[in-house]
């Protein structure tokens, strides 16, 4: 059977209250004043042996019992059609149509429900005066403002155990009052899909300097925001690293030539500093956390970065961002220290001779991306935010790291 391109006369149809055209190639279709209708199903129009939308268009004026439309894989990248008055439309289908910028569905004050999928070009939808329990928006380009508006509109409409899905596409990861209406929204039995933001970190390119031969110093200030994961403050490529520090357990980890070297207790209270620092001294390495030691162990005299660059907030595999603050992260080709303890500094850390890098210091990102110790290992910025916490007194500036 040859698909339909056309229905006409409907108007002499003054009882209709179901329409099921879909799967045909209908490019314009006129219900208006069909006041009974109830259903209406046009969704799936092709253009025959082309198989993109053919449907661009549809009058719906004073169609105002109707409660179901469906109108998914049609052409609407010039506009939806006009949907005022339909005060009962209960749900609304239109996904993968095209459609671009906002769609203002606040006059349906009926509408339960609706499917905007992968419409990639979608930015925003209104929906503040519907109580709704089933939003499908998958796919799409909202705004953190608009995620924020969405989660937080259903979350005040009171509805429970439904199902928002705001994830995939280029769509924002909820923020502040977004994250709390997602909260809200799961306690009351709903299933909620957003994406999630990228974890802040920064990159610095691989360099010789990052190679150790002999005695070294690495250190850092820190303070976690939550210990989700096994986040690793710096990271020379992935799981087993190179060369790297991890978070788990309760323990600290330095890793090294691909296998942890030493690991000390550590169980940080969140939002406090520390001062985190590894050193090796002659044929020992030594791990301290706030000038105190809480581990020793052999060390073979090198540890190589193996050509990698050096991520510092993430440890590049799955839940390996560290979620929180960074200060004055140092890396000297001496021992520093005193291997029986040491006071932790009170002020900025200095550039010495033999220093590699010296970063995260300033009053503003940029500042805090550039490398003091001259060697110019400047950061490049993967989502990292300026802080003005500090872990000295009378100064600020940190970066913020991974996700809070």
């Amino acid at each position: 059977m040859s698909a339909i391109t056309s229905i006409t006369g409907l108007q002499n149809l003054t009882n209709l209250q179901q329409l099921y055209a879909d799967w045909n190639s209908l490019t314009s279709v006129n219900v208006s004043g069909l006041t009974n209708l109830v259903e209406l199903d046009l969704s799936d129009s092709e253009i025959p042996g082309v198989g993109t939308p053919s449907l661009t268009s549809v009058n719906l004026t004073g169609c105002t019992a109707l409660q179901e439309l469906r109108l998914d894989d049609s052409n609407f990248s010039a506009g939806i059609p006009d949907l005022t008055g339909l005060n009962n439309i209960q749900w609304l289908d239109m996904d993968q149509c095209g459609i671009t910028g906002n769609v203002d569905l606040s006059m349906l004050l009926s509408l339960n429900g609706f499917d905007l999928s992968g419409n990639t070009g979608l930015t925003s939808v209104t929906i503040f005066e519907q109580v709704l329990n089933n939003v499908n928006l998958y796919n799409t380009a909202l705004t953190e403002e608009s995620v924020n508006d969405i989660l937080s509109w259903l979350d005040g409409g009171g509805e429970t155990n439904g199902l928002a899905d705001l994830e995939g596409g280029t769509s924002a990861a909820p923020t502040g009052d977004g994250i709390t209406a997602k909260e809200n929204l799961i306690n009351k039995g709903w299933q909620v899909y957003t994406n999630t933001a990228a974890p802040g970190s920064i990159g610095i390119a691989a360099s010789t300097d990052f190679d150790i031969v002999g005695d070294f110093t690495i250190e850092m200030f820190v303070n976690q925001s939550n210990a989700n994961g096994y986040p690793r403050p710096y990271s020379f490529g992935a799981y087993p690293a190179p060369n790297a520090m991890s978070i788990e357990g309760g323990q600290l980890y330095f890793w090294g030539n691909n296998s942890p070297l030493i690991n000390g207790s550590f169980n940080p209270n969140l939002g406090q500093w520390y001062h985190l620092c590894v050193m090796g001294y002659e044929s020992t390495v030594y791990m301290f956390i706030d000038g105190f030691q809480v581990a020793s162990s052999p060390y073979s005299g090198s540890i190589s970065s193996q050509g990698l660059p050096l991520t510092i907030g993430d440890g590049n595999a799955p839940n390996s961002s560290f979620n929180g603050l960074m200060s004055n992260f140092r890396w000297l080709s001496f021992a520093n220290y005193d291997p029986a303890g040491f006071t932790v500094p009170t002020s900025p850390l200095n550039n010495t001779a033999n220093c590699k890098l010296l970063i995260f210091q300033g009053t503003n990102l940029p500042m805090q991306l550039s490398d003091n110790s001259g060697n110019g290992h400047n950061a490049t910025n993967s989502g990292a935010t300026y802080a003005t916490a500090n872990p000295f007194a009378g100064f600020e500036g940190s970066l913020q790291m991974g996700i809070i």
